[in-house]
């Protein structure tokens, strides 16, 4: 994805889509900003990459269907179909998203796109139909949970850098679902695993890394493998990192609202994706004995990033009585 000014110009009307959907008060509004992030989001996939097309084209498709699944249950919300039109709008806003077990459309296009064009999808495409799904409140407890579950145990076997990105993404859908009670802790949430999401994917795309073995056959600097390492503990949730902070918040909110098999769930699967995240660059750290163990930042861009991981909690949770 190159940054040029029709980049620029497709994010800003992608932003606007979102933007739209969010402050509208009527489903045509909101169908209306929807699509016009997912017209604004099919340029942004195409790359060099032999595969983008492929994927720009099952993205329009799949789109489209859970577009016109969405507007079918508006219909039949104007014609009083009882409460079977939720659940055709719930449906759709699911398949928009790529949750279990709808996630099987990401998985097949997400290798012909660039890191970049994956932090849009698994982050900002992400806001409005999961502020949605808040708003129909079904039962999102069970959503959250078969997430877990499906993003736990699926990305145990992936070799594929992406793929692993992905069902963590399904994971962390559970996390933005069960938040969803208290806009603030979901805000929190959002915005930590953003960043934390962007760091790891502007940190792939600069190494050109995209297969697990990759990362042990390039050989890897002590420098390099530390600062992967730290950002994949925060990403899975391992303290005293930043990402414990957003996953802390969430368990809290759960225990307040008696919700503790969902939050005894979340913290046993945290396990799972905290085990794939670290064997990546385990390996890539402890094969080498001949290799020394010490290490230099050089980059003050890397220092920064390690410092925010390790420390930006303590200040999150010292001001956390002023929210």
């Amino acid at each position: 994805m190159k940054i040029n000014s029709t980049t620029f110009l497709f994010l800003n009307t992608m932003t606007l889509g979102v933007m739209v959907s969010l402050s509208s008060n009527n489903w045509m509004m909101i169908w209306s900003g929807m699509e016009i992030s997912m017209m604004s989001f099919i340029p942004l996939i195409s790359t060099k990459m032999i595969l983008s097309n492929e994927s720009s084209m099952k993205y329009f498709i799949v789109q489209s269907i859970s577009s016109s699944i969405m507007m079918l249950g508006v219909m039949m919300m104007m014609m009083n179909f009882g409460l079977m039109f939720k659940s055709i709008l719930v449906i759709s806003l699911i398949i928009k998203t790529g949750m279990f077990p709808f996630q099987n459309w990401v998985m097949t296009i997400i290798e012909g796109m660039s890191y970049m064009s994956l932090f849009l999808l698994f982050s900002l495409l992400k806001i409005a139909p999961i502020t949605l799904l808040s708003y129909l409140n079904p039962n999102l407890e069970f959503f959250s949970l078969i997430n877990l579950l499906a993003g736990g145990i699926l990305g145990l076997n992936q070799t594929s850098i992406r793929k692993m990105i992905a069902y963590s993404s399904v994971f962390n859908m559970s996390f933005m679902l069960a938040s969803t009670k208290s806009l603030s802790v979901w805000f929190t949430y959002f915005v930590i695993y953003s960043f934390m999401l962007f760091v790891i994917m502007f940190s792939f795309s600069k190494l050109n890394i995209n297969f697990i073995n990759q990362i042990i056959i390039n050989e890897l600097n002590m420098n390099s493998s530390i600062q992967l390492w730290v950002n994949m503990l925060s990403l899975g949730g391992m303290p005293p990192m930043l990402g414990f902070l957003s996953k802390m918040l969430v368990l809290q909110l759960m225990m307040n609202f008696n919700e503790f098999i969902l939050a005894t769930a979340m913290v046993f699967l945290s396990l799972m994706i905290t085990f794939f995240y670290v064997r990546l660059t385990y390996l890539s750290m402890m094969v080498y004995s001949i290799s020394m163990k010490w290490f230099k930042l050089t980059s003050k861009l890397s220092l920064n990033i390690m410092i925010m991981n390790l420390f930006l909690m303590l200040v999150f949770v010292l001001t956390k009585p002023l929210v």
